[in-house]
């Protein structure tokens, strides 16, 4: 079971838990998360990277046919296939970090924090040269948003008890 920091906890009883994840004193748990996230976008690069030379090496193999190919031909395939077996296997890896933090975090937090890939490979897509992923402001405000989104789904929540017993968002 999750533990919690109750001083940092802003909610009107003191016995009230709040889901975030600064409340959150084993930090091991998000570590999966996050490694998943990271696995996710590394995979989604990798996966490009592989789709795009293959894509560019496939017509010649169209063109003499698969089996009828010269070993160089065929040979070029390889490292666009290395990328892609790569990139499954990231996924695979990702998969199961996945399953091993939601063991811990709960879904509702947990599943904000994959917008994260959004961003890193959007970023890292600009920067990798062979990718020639233009840049964009209105691609970065996109970002900005998903940013912000996640901060405001992430951030410590403010739960109040209101006269009729039930609890609400406290909006000061």
């Amino acid at each position: 079971m999750a533990r919690f920091v109750l001083g940092h906890c802003r909610c009107s009883n003191f016995g009230e838990k709040c889901m975030t994840i600064q409340h959150l004193s084993n930090k091991s748990e998000w570590r999966w998360i996050f490694v998943s996230v990271l696995l996710v976008s590394i995979a989604q690069l990798l996966m490009k990277l592989g789709m795009q030379t293959l894509a560019s090496e496939w017509s010649s193999i169209e063109a003499c046919g698969l089996f009828k190919c010269q070993w160089p031909t065929l040979l070029s395939l390889c490292d666009p296939l290395l990328y892609v077996f790569t990139g499954l296997s990231c996924y695979v890896v990702s998969m199961l970090c996945w399953i091993k933090g939601l063991q811990k975090i709960p879904l509702s937090k947990a599943y904000p924090v994959l917008s994260l890939s959004y961003v890193l490979v959007y970023v890292a897509a600009i920067f990798i040269p062979s990718l020639d992923e233009p840049f964009s402001w209105f691609n970065t405000l996109g970002i900005s948003l998903i940013l912000f989104g996640l901060y405001l789904i992430c951030s410590k929540p403010i739960i109040r008890s209101s006269t009729n017993g039930l609890k609400t968002r406290n909006t000061q």
